[in-house]
């Protein structure tokens, strides 16, 4: 017995510990009896680009409390529908088990990524986390698929019959969500994209996709649009009265982020004004550029027009195409955790689950859906 009078006790292994409990609570001086409850210590990974200026995105979403719950399995998988990764990108291409290319009328069938945008994306999603190197990803511990769909040059554009391809061949290949930093305004009901994210969210695939960034547009781009697809716009933190530092930094829906009432979810993409897109000299010349909170600092091609330092090269980067993958990587963290307890979960449950959790913010409706991501409190829904 302890000091202020708690005594613990063992029980034998296989006993219902409820029993138990139940049981001492019925004996003659027992005033109190319950469960230990155990505490565990907070995973601080130690890349040394996480904390709460440069990886702003990730205490926002309530990350750190999250990986207590679950750091992801890498038998789960979300599939990177993009512009490729890059192969030698030592926080991403170790989470890379299977690539392949879709790209009509081009002979080049490398998965290499010479635009940036892919690997960027797979990092916010599932970079490799705890590894001394780069960023932290949502996913952790959980694996990427890749397919590069986009066309090597200047502002390639990707056709749906070859996102229809990637799609297909990621439910094919075992992903347990797809992600889409992707899209346009334009629907082509009945096409392959169409048939192929329908087809995907039947065989239980998670499908997430960017609503877009076309600025005070009142409807959100296909796929995301489409029945059952997670659809995602950005925020942004308003750090103007003191920049880089999160502390009383407001959370807003970015300027430029996609709404309609078919939007589910905001989470962070960051929204860079005119100084911080032209980084300009700041008018307090002790702070220069650029400001973290304003941007997404993610991984990004060695290969990428700009690339200059070491592996992994990191990059600034905005727009919902950045808010998606923090979605997809929360998605994977769920269905690792749900595998786990023996049970499992469908991309309308999923969509459920992560709507109801999310964090109302002082933006008009529909602009933020039902809110802001929160990682942590999702995590711990008793359906999972």
């Amino acid at each position: 017995m302890d000091r202020a009078g708690f005594q613990t006790f063992d029980i034998p292994v296989g006993q219902d510990a409820d029993q138990a409990v139940a049981a001492m609570r019925g004996q003659t001086g027992v005033i109190r009896a319950g469960k230990l409850a155990m505490r565990y210590p907070q995973f601080v990974p130690n890349d040394p680009f996480y904390n709460d200026t440069q990886q702003w995105a990730l205490f926002q979403i309530n990350m750190p409390t999250a990986w207590d719950i679950t750091k992801g399995s890498a038998n789960v998988h979300i599939a990177i529908i993009d512009t490729g990764y890059d192969q030698a990108n030592t926080d991403v291409a170790p989470k890379v088990d299977l690539s392949t290319v879709f790209v009509s009328g081009s002979p080049n069938t490398s998965p290499e990524d010479c635009d940036g945008h892919g690997t960027n994306v797979s990092g916010i999603a599932a970079a490799a986390t705890d590894n001394a190197i780069g960023v932290a990803g949502v996913g952790d511990n959980v694996h990427l698929l890749e397919a590069r769909v986009f066309p090597y040059g200047n502002n390639p554009s990707a056709g749906e019959n070859d996102i229809a391809n990637g799609v297909n061949w990621a439910v094919a290949n075992g992903a347990d969500v797809i992600n889409l930093s992707l899209g346009s305004p334009t629907d082509d009901p009945g096409g392959p994209e169409d048939v192929a994210v329908t087809n995907a969210l039947k065989a239980g695939v998670i499908v997430v996709a960017a609503a877009g960034n076309d600025k005070n547009y009142t409807a959100i781009d296909f796929p995301a649009a489409l029945p059952g697809v997670i659809s995602v716009g950005a925020t942004s933190l308003n750090d103007h009265f003191n920049y880089n530092d999160p502390v009383g930094a407001t959370e807003y829906v970015a300027l430029y982020s996609n709404f309609s009432p078919r939007l589910d979810v905001v989470a962070p993409g960051g929204d860079p004004d005119n100084r911080q897109q032209t980084c300009a000299p700041d008018p307090n010349p002790a702070v220069g550029c650029p400001d973290y909170l304003q941007w997404i600092v993610g991984l990004y091609s060695g290969d990428a027009p700009g690339a200059t330092g070491p592996q992994p090269d990191l990059a600034l980067f905005a727009g919902t195409s950045q808010a998606t993958p923090h979605v997809s990587g929360l998605a994977a963290l769920m269905v690792s955790k749900a595998i786990l307890d023996g049970k499992s979960l469908s991309p309308a449950s999923a969509l459920a689950i992560i709507r109801s959790h999310a964090v109302l913010l002082p933006s008009p409706a529909p602009h933020e859906g039902k809110g802001r991501i929160d990682a942590q409190a999702t995590l711990s829904d008793p359906l999972l």
